[in-house]
């Protein structure tokens, strides 16, 4: 049965560049209509394979299908140290799927009082390692995974009192996060954007968000996270609001990344400060 597409996002179409609803790939339905009636006239399906073929892209791809084709008739065999290797692999995903259940927020807590706090803090370590040396592995997250693994973030580099909005109508609010000063706590509100690297956040994106910041929740700012960039318009206008709204794209967030572990809370209060 073929999957309902749901056209819960709004922001530029991947192909007809025009901002309307679209759905978790980026299409807006008529365009969505349109490649799959395209798509299933056998005659189109041919030509595109033969203008693939042709490709250097299209090359590589065929060589690549070819040579695990053959790989896959014989069988394989491994030493025991591959073996070995593989299953520790195993074992460490697995590992870590299991964690990655855990609520953000429950895992927060958990780390303080739970006897086995230093190996879920070892676990959450391993992740922010992996993403350090293969940024990729942030496309391959869905986009409840980008959101728990942004709260732990913010979490690791200071803010305190972090909490997951529920998925369904959270108006765009998608993390609480709190960050203590001398005078109190500012209320940050976070939106996250699980995009692909090529598919920018454009400007009404911005625009509704900061709606959200001064209207709604009345915070005192608001951040927009996304793993690929903004277009021109969104951080011109962002900038008009500098003090009140923040954008954080993938290169900021790498730079988050790399700070983990570089942060203390000082003794005696929620204050964090970077470490010497």
């Amino acid at each position: 049965m073929k999957e309902k597409q749901e056209f819960n996002d709004f922001g530029e179409c991947e192909k007809c560049k025009v901002e309307r609803r679209i759905n978790k790939q980026g299409i807006c339905e008529a365009c969505l209509e349109w490649l799959m009636k395209v798509r299933s006239d056998p005659n189109w399906r041919k030509e595109r394979l033969g203008q693939l073929a042709k490709s250097e892209n299209g090359i590589i791809q065929f060589t690549w299908r070819i040579m695990n084709a053959k790989l896959s008739q014989g069988r394989h065999f491994a030493s025991s140290f591959e073996r070995k290797s593989q299953h520790e692999i195993r074992q460490e995903y697995a590992r870590y799927g299991r964690i990655s259940e855990i609520d953000a927020s429950a895992l927060t807590k958990a780390r303080a009082a739970a006897p086995y706090a230093k190996e879920l803090y070892q676990v959450s370590d391993e992740l922010f390692r992996k993403i350090k040396e293969r940024p990729d592995d942030l496309d391959k997250m869905p986009s409840y995974k980008f959101e728990e693994f942004m709260a732990d973030l913010l979490n690791r580099i200071g803010f305190h009192d972090v909490q997951l909005t529920p998925r369904t109508r959270d108006k765009g609010r998608d993390i609480l996060a709190k960050w203590k000063i001398a005078t109190g706590n500012l209320l940050t509100i976070v939106e996250c954007k699980k995009y692909a690297l090529a598919r920018k956040v454009g400007v009404g994106i911005v625009e509704r968000f900061l709606f959200t910041i001064r209207e709604n929740d009345r915070a005192s700012c608001g951040l927009i996270a996304t793993t690929s960039f903004f277009s021109a318009d969104a951080m011109a206008r962002a900038d008009q609001f500098h003090y009140q709204l923040h954008l954080a794209d993938r290169r900021q967030i790498m730079n988050w990344v790399g700070q983990v572990g570089t942060w203390q809370k000082r003794k005696g209060s929620q204050l964090w400060i970077p470490s010497p």
